[in-house]
């Protein structure tokens, strides 16, 4: 069998790396076989939806003045959606 290429992955937070070997856990696959599965199934995604193909933003044509009047109004319009 041929030698296949190895990744080390350094610094993985706490919470991800926790996460991870939960998941493994409730699947019966092993850290290493979880990691390389959520990496397939995450570059699949991005290759399925490309955001490099959307078309760039049209400019704003209008323009506004950033007052604290508006600010607050942004502010209220955010809390009340809480």
């Amino acid at each position: 069998m041929p030698l296949m290429p190895a990744i080390l992955l350094k610094n993985v937070p706490p919470g991800l790396h926790r996460r991870l070997k939960l998941r493994a856990a409730a699947e019966r696959r092993s850290l290493q076989q979880e990691t390389l599965l959520v990496l397939q199934h995450g570059l699949s995604a991005l290759e399925a939806f490309p955001h490099n193909h959307l078309p760039p933003p049209e400019p704003m044509k209008t323009s506004f003045r950033l007052t604290d009047a508006f600010l607050e109004e942004l502010k209220r319009e955010r809390d009340a959606r809480r």
